[in-house]
């Protein structure tokens, strides 16, 4: 995986050395989606898996071709050899049938570039991974680490964590799927057996919850005793486990509240009191810049970019921040994301106007936008994943919105977009 990183990462940082002429400028839209768009470097799943496949199992996968030399997929030569040890490892890990076959061939051919978390889970339990490579595929699909604050994702972290002390034994992990099902089921009857009554969750509570779990991994115990102590402790813990990271959203606050009072400084306008139209207008605020031709009025609504751009894969204009998003994350029932952080980061990064463009602008906004990150448990920012290098372009730009403006325009279908805002104008009236 070091070996695609390294690939995917001089390759864009030779093409910012190159954005102030030449053939591969970035006002180049067309330029600019196909380098986007490559699947070579915009491919990370199929690397992943090969990568970890073959360190895992170099035996079966002897002569196979290496893993950074991969052109954004298995050969065609190769992949009968990986469907064949990945089936071996469902015999093996109880999993036969979670999967289609087709699923797994687009997961290696390319094909499909991305998993649902509860995919990148499930996959990793059928491929007896480690908690190193589970991370690995989560980053590889754009999706943070653990959430440790889900009772279903710390009994996964303990179960990954376990597959690596069963490894050096060269034996089956007794923690699996079935394992980590069962147990849920069970803390979930005794929880609601209990009916425990609300409990504020615990600031910082993230980290102790990991803590907890590594200290029950490095305790001497049989593998029976590990779970009775983690089926014993998430039922004490259930109760004030549910949820996301209050840092996240507190995070993701500041951000907002700061880009909502600079609406209003460059705009001149009153901020509404009503948090749902205050939600509409900031919205309407961000997207002018960027889609002015395509945003009348204050709604917020806009155009749903998935829609109206269909010549633009999925992950680049994944859940954009319109005003149903902020009320959802404003109202805790969804988490935030790496991609929310990085969108209202670029948003103030133009506004705060630091006169920085090109390398020199891309190397200063990720050094505070990762720490950022780091500080409220996200990854960092992961130049394989398409939509991170799309907001680090447009930073270089040194307009963003206008970067992003014309990226959207150029995968836009007008009659679309056309029909779109009619629909909005309709539900105004």
């Amino acid at each position: 995986m070091w070996e695609y990183t390294r690939l995917v990462s001089s390759t864009f940082w030779e093409k910012l050395d190159n954005s102030s002429g030449g053939p591969e400028n970035w006002a180049d839209t067309e330029e600019m989606i196909r380098y986007l768009t490559n699947p070579r470097l915009s491919a990370p799943l199929a690397f992943v898996i090969a990568r970890i496949l073959q360190r895992k199992h170099p035996q079966q996968l002897a002569d196979v071709q290496p893993a950074e030399q991969l052109e954004g997929r298995v050969t065609e030569r190769d992949l009968p050899r990986y469907l064949e040890l990945i089936h071996d490892l469902f015999e093996r890990t109880g999993t036969t049938g979670m999967f289609r076959n087709s699923q797994i061939t687009g997961y290696l051919d390319g094909s499909i570039k991305s998993l649902r978390r509860d995919n990148c889970f499930r996959l990793a339990f059928a491929l007896a991974l480690g908690e190193d490579d589970t991370l690995e595929l989560l980053q590889a699909c754009g999706q943070p680490g653990f959430n440790y604050r889900i009772p279903q994702e710390l009994v996964y972290f303990f179960c990954f964590c376990n597959q690596d002390l069963y490894d050096e034994a060269d034996e089956p992990n007794p923690f699996g799927w079935e394992f980590a099902q069962r147990l849920l089921d069970e803390v979930d009857k005794a929880v609601a057996d209990a009916s425990p009554e609300g409990t504020q969750v615990v600031p910082g509570q993230t980290a102790l919850l990991e803590d907890d779990i590594l200290q029950m991994l490095d305790a001497p115990a049989t593998s029976e005793q590990r779970a009775q102590t983690l089926r014993d402790y998430l039922i004490r813990q259930a109760p004030v486990m549910t949820g996301y990271s209050q840092t996240a959203y507190a995070c993701f606050d500041d951000l907002l509240d700061q880009i909502t009072e600079l609406c209003a400084q460059k705009s001149g306008e009153q901020v509404p009191e009503k948090e749902s139209v205050r939600l509409a207008w900031v919205s309407g605020q961000m997207y002018r810049n960027i889609w002015p031709q395509y945003g009348e009025g204050s709604t917020g609504d806009f155009v749903p970019l998935q829609k109206a751009t269909p010549g633009l894969p999925d992950n680049l204009t994944v859940d954009p921040l319109w005003r149903a998003r902020l009320r959802k994350l404003r109202t805790r029932k969804i988490p935030v994301t790496k991609h929310d952080i990085l969108f209202l980061n670029m948003i103030l990064w133009e506004w705060w106007d630091t006169g920085l463009d090109g390398k020199e602008a891309v190397e200063s906004f990720m050094f505070e936008v990762n720490d950022m990150l780091y500080r409220i448990g996200m990854s960092g920012i992961y130049l394989p994943n398409s939509y991170d290098r799309l907001i680090l372009l447009a930073v270089a730009s040194g307009c963003p919105t206008a970067f992003l403006g014309d990226f959207y325009e150029a995968g836009a279908d007008e009659s679309i977009v056309t029909e779109l805002i009619e629909k909005n104008r309709s539900r105004e009236r």
